[in-house]
């Protein structure tokens, strides 16, 4: 039962950071659309520098899975 439960708040947590992913991506795509960027550069570095390094970090860890198997 112990092992359900941890795989149910597992599966939960991986689903939750999906979606805020998702949602940043659909974030900063309407963020270039509109010209944010251009008139906050900062913000265009920050927020696209956090896309790559949770994609790097995700790529990374899937690379760690496969190599397990």
């Amino acid at each position: 039962m112990r092992n359900v439960l941890w795989f149910i708040v597992l599966l939960m947590t991986s689903l939750l950071g999906v979606a805020a992913y998702g949602m940043s991506v659909v974030d900063w795509v309407q963020d270039v659309r509109t010209g944010v960027y251009q008139q906050n550069r900062v913000e265009g570095i920050l927020e696209t520098g956090a896309q790559i390094l949770y994609l790097s970090c995700a790529v990374r860890f899937l690379r760690s899975l496969i190599n397990r198997l």
